[in-house]
């Protein structure tokens, strides 16, 4: 008698094991579309951090503000020479935040990041480069937004520097 089940029980074993099978790769195949979906898939690129451009310059200024997310990203250029060494880029940052704390009497640098003619990317506004940092880049229309400002005049008839 127990021999004559024995088929039916290895049928139900085996139906069991299939399904816990079948369970677990939907479960696999659901965590990776939450993986494809995540929106911070691309890497990060290097963000030079303010001590390397600011150094001891840093000014007594109030806490950073936040918002709770960034949805608009404003796009600026310097008002400074195009023509400089890339070496040079640190000290053209120190000074425009100097003329922005100094002459406009702001809290801080208004950009939130600065990007030389190199590609090489500066951490602009004091609070971190993953958080969204309150700036001062559009003067009035900065909450939920983030500033970047090219290195440099681009204008009508400025040639862009290449790379």
């Amino acid at each position: 008698m127990l021999l004559g089940c024995l088929p039916g029980l290895a049928a139900v074993l085996a139906l069991a094991l299939c399904a816990a099978g079948v369970e677990r790769s939907v479960a696999a195949q659901a965590r990776s579309a939450a993986r494809s979906a995540d929106p911070y898939t691309a890497p990060r690129p290097r963000i030079v951090p303010r001590s390397a451009w600011l150094g001891d310059a840093a000014r007594d200024q109030p806490p950073p503000r936040y918002d709770d997310r960034v949805v608009a990203v404003f796009v600026h250029h310097t008002d400074t020479l195009n023509g400089y060494d890339c070496a040079d880029a640190p000290r053209i940052i120190r000074d425009l935040y100097t003329g922005q704390t100094g002459a406009r009497d702001w809290d801080d640098l208004g950009y939130n990041f600065v990007v030389d003619r190199c590609g090489t990317i500066y951490e602009g506004r004091a609070g971190g480069v993953d958080r969204a940092v309150t700036g001062a880049h559009t003067q009035g229309f900065n909450h939920r937004t983030t500033g970047v400002a090219a290195l440099g005049t681009f204008t009508a008839g400025s040639p862009c520097p290449g790379r």
